[in-house]
């Protein structure tokens, strides 16, 4: 009798289907740890804007239309911004952006993570929005990961306006 050397083909089948399915369960995991980790990092960067609109209505009576007389104290520095003649201003990042709606009464403070396409925003306390100091969550595109986290971070009734559905808790 001869010694075997190697694996039969069914042997390596199994493995494979073992692998697949491992793979299967932990990849969709993975991506939406990665997603979380993401969306737990634009919170403290919309908080940072939100709070220097706070102080600066605060102080004065009334919202900035101009983002430089905010005082930031970013958690992590903008590699670029962005502020056009309108009441827009964009603060760039290596991941996505944070944004102020400077003129608006709405979703004033957004960020988004465009590799996790998930988007964070706050509406400021004095607006006259019916949201007035709630913040928001959307998935960009579509993204069935990150509507998964919204949905999660919405305790109770969950609110949808415009195009894309916005939770705010």
């Amino acid at each position: 009798m001869k010694n075997k050397l190697g694996f039969t083909l069914i042997e390596l089948l199994v493995v494979v289907l073992i692998i697949g399915i491992l793979a299967a369960i932990a990849v969709p995991q993975y991506q939406k740890a990665v997603v979380k980790t993401r969306y737990a990092k634009l919170k403290p960067l919309v908080t940072a804007i939100a709070n220097a609109e706070e102080d600066f209505y605060l102080a004065r009576g009334y919202y900035t239309e101009n983002s430089d007389e905010l005082i930031l104290n970013w958690p992590e520095s903008p590699k670029e911004t962005n502020c056009s003649a309108g009441n827009f201003c964009e603060y760039m990042f290596d991941w996505g952006y944070c944004s102020i709606n400077l003129g608006s009464t709405g979703d004033r403070v957004v960020c988004e993570d465009s590799s996790a396409h998930i988007k964070y925003r706050r509406i400021l306390l004095n607006s006259n929005s019916n949201y007035a100091g709630k913040q928001g969550c959307s998935a960009v595109d579509e993204n069935p990961i990150a509507e998964a986290i919204c949905r999660a971070e919405v305790p109770g009734n969950q609110s949808s306006v415009g195009v894309l559905a916005v939770y705010y808790f």
